[in-house]
């Protein structure tokens, strides 16, 4: 996923469609691109993320919910979240979430294990 981040009224997600998005024991529903920064409804964005990374679990988690913050709070940064998938595997749960940002003439990229 990549675009530019942009500010989403608050309450407007689609709760129902988000409830019955396919889920798996141990994972939450990720967004790719977070709802609060832009990101659309729907399959192509979510994916099995780790708990302690998708939320406030652990400083990884922590981490990742400043980079969202800080792109719904600042509309129009160029940002991108890639999957990264293990060789040789047909699993369906990411390896590894990298995330970049370009801020301040700078781009930079964070790497977070899904686990």
């Amino acid at each position: 996923m990549h675009g530019l981040s942009r500010s989403t009224p608050p309450n407007t997600r689609d709760r129902n469609y988000y409830r019955g998005f396919p889920g798996r024991a141990g994972f939450d529903k990720g967004y790719a691109m977070s709802h609060a920064l832009g990101g659309r409804e729907g399959g192509p964005n979510y994916f099995l993320q780790a708990p302690r990374v998708n939320r406030r679990l652990s400083p990884t988690g922590a981490l990742w919910r400043d980079i969202e913050s800080y792109l719904a709070a600042n509309p129009g940064l160029l940002c991108f979240v890639r999957l990264a998938y293990p060789r040789g595997t047909s699993t369906d749960v990411s390896a590894e979430v990298e995330y970049g940002v370009r801020a301040e003439g700078q781009f930079r990229t964070v790497i977070f294990p899904n686990s």
